[in-house]
């Protein structure tokens, strides 16, 4: 099978990580490297060049369709760029993959890939976001590494087993998406060696991160939200470094938690989690060892290309070799540099950008939040206090109806299991409990039993647990008040998920909160600020979030 593997150069060096990635392929796939060498570009961006037909683009895509003529497939590693009117047009069956969901979504994947035959999407998160906007083959692999960044097997058996001098490393850079998590982490531990961008340490080349990794002992690993996605999650391991990984949930499908890799999803248990394992090395050299073990056996570009096969094979294996002839003939890609078209780019840029700003004015004197804002309080570990009697949220338009989109449901069960905390007997009901319970297993000292409605009362009599969930109660303020004080006879702390309903006389927060105050203490009241991204804010005053997830707390649990 012939593919044609698109990247991005921006150095000259991508020339040689792309090579050595390819390389790596079985014999039976013929990878040929094809460099994008215009600046990277927003949706919007991307739109209007396209529309304009900017020169630099128009050439590029003229290369780029004359290459695929001799391919089977095009795989786009890195998804920026090509726009879905262009893709349609090349005779490649014609695959995704992006590494930069959920936070640049909007800007680029959310609109490029369901013009794409197939979606292999690197945040293994972003499944419910790649279902949702109705991409026809999805599956999940992971970001491929430079072979020449890690030691062969043989040489990280050796260094394994050396005295490693440093006890904490974490290289990235300090960004506004996750500065309070990683300030938290330096507060508490600020001999750790941390080195990128905005940090006293500074930038550090390539060949002194490796170095600095082979003689630590722990390495954190931090993401912008959702997750795992990044390099480190696999540099750590392929260099025998003991990793300390957030998302928890995503982690522990991709590396076994507790064996192979330690998660956690607050910086409170990640502060308890290092301090442990800096006082049990016996403990951390053993899960070192099987997180090194696992990268080489799953997560080597060997072994990504042999993952990425059996999924062609799957699409497009047999007599059904790439995709159907075009039904129409190739649009012309002929370029247009004359003064009326540079204008005409012009003025579309200005208009998008004042758009845009409008935009962002109003939902500011609305009082919504912006797309770019970025709360992670709940993470840190503090989260603010609901305050009721607050200044009502507009509500825009009918709410979305989220009960019965299975992609949403599974985001919310993922998000979910960010809030379990240190609870290991759990039980949960509702008609989504089964999936809650299937996410929530990847750590696997947890106990925990689904529990049918009409079951609750008998349980109460003869079992106690740490934690209770609700996937999902309706959002009626009897229910839900006779339905919590059944559960707090379980449990002292409560998780309850509501998809808010959009009829005009549906409670808003300030109700359901003055209704289960008289029975619990409402610890927190948190949203999904995007339904399909397992990722969650606080609810800090009166409006209609969808969904709304509660954590209540027992009287006599305080």
């Amino acid at each position: 099978m012939r593919i044609l593997q698109i990247y991005y150069r921006f150095h000259e060096q991508d020339d040689a990580k792309a090579r050595r990635r390819a390389e790596c392929a079985p014999e039976n796939l013929s990878i040929t490297p094809f460099a994008l060498t215009t600046p990277r570009l927003r949706w919007d961006d991307l739109h209007v060049c396209w529309k304009t037909r900017e020169p630099r683009l128009m050439a590029e895509y003229a290369a780029l369709r004359k290459a695929a003529e001799s391919c089977d497939v095009l795989l786009h590693l890195g998804g920026w760029n090509l726009h879905p009117d262009f893709v349609q047009q090349l005779p490649t069956f014609n695959v995704y993959s992006f590494f930069d969901d959920p936070e640049s979504s909007l800007k680029q994947s959310r609109h490029v890939a369901p013009s794409f035959d197939a979606v292999l999407y690197g945040n293994i998160a972003s499944g419910p976001q790649y279902a949702s906007w109705g991409c026809r083959r999805i599956a999940h692999v992971p970001i491929f590494i430079d072979p020449a960044s890690v030691p062969s097997h043989e040489e990280a058996k050796t260094s394994l087993s050396i005295n490693r001098d440093n006890d904490i490393v974490l290289c990235c850079g300090m960004t506004d998406w996750r500065k309070r998590r990683l300030a938290g982490l330096m507060a508490a531990f600020p001999s750790a060696r941390v080195h990128g961008n905005g940090w006293e340490g500074g930038w550090i080349s390539d060949e002194q991160q490796r170095d600095l990794y082979r003689r630590s002992r722990i390495g954190w690993n931090i993401h912008n939200s959702t997750g795992p996605i990044n390099l480190r999650l696999f540099m750590l391991p392929a260099w025998g470094v003991m990793q300390i990984c957030d998302n928890k949930t995503g982690l522990g499908q991709l590396f076994e938690l507790g064996k192979e890799v330690v998660g956690f999803d607050t910086i409170p248990e990640a502060i308890e989690k290092t301090r442990y394992y800096l006082a049990h090395d016996e403990e951390r050299r053993h899960i070192a060892k099987a997180g090194h073990e696992r990268f080489h056996r799953e997560y080597h570009p060997r072994r990504l290309w042999a993952r990425i096969d059996a999924h062609l094979q799957e699409w497009i294996g047999g007599a059904n070799n790439g995709r159907a002839v075009l039904a129409t003939s190739p649009e012309r890609l002929d370029a247009r540099s004359d003064v009326v078209s540079t204008i005409r780019r012009g003025a579309a840029r200005w208009v998008i950008k004042q758009r845009k700003s409008v935009w962002r004015s109003a939902l500011k004197l609305s009082g919504a939040r912006t797309p770019d804002w970025h709360d992670e309080s709940i993470y840190v570990g503090k989260t603010p206090e609901y305050r009721c009697g607050q200044r009502r949220r507009r509500r825009r338009g009918v709410l979305r109806d989220l009960s019965k989109d299975e992609h949403h449901l599974e985001a919310m069960c993922w998000a979910v299991t960010s809030l379990i905390g240190s609870a290991n007997s759990i039980f949960v009901t509702g008609p989504h409990a089964l999936r809650f319970e299937q996410l929530a297993l990847v750590d696997a000292t947890r106990s925990i039993q689904v529990l049918p409605e009409a079951r609750l009362a008998d349980a109460g009599a003869k079992a106690k647990y740490e934690l209770g969930v609700c996937m999902t109660c309706p959002a009626n303020l009897e229910v839900l008040s006779n339905g919590l004080a059944e559960l707090l006879t379980l449990a002292p702390r409560v998780l309850i998920c509501i998809l808010t309903s959009s009829h005009s006389g549906a409670p808003d927060t300030d109700d359901i909160y003055r209704t289960l105050e008289l029975q619990s203490r409402v610890a927190r009241m948190l949203t999904m600020p995007d339904p399909w991204v397992p990722w969650l804010e606080p609810v800090t005053r009166r409006g209609w979030p969808n969904p709304l997830i509660i954590e209540c707390k027992a009287a006599a649990a305080e």
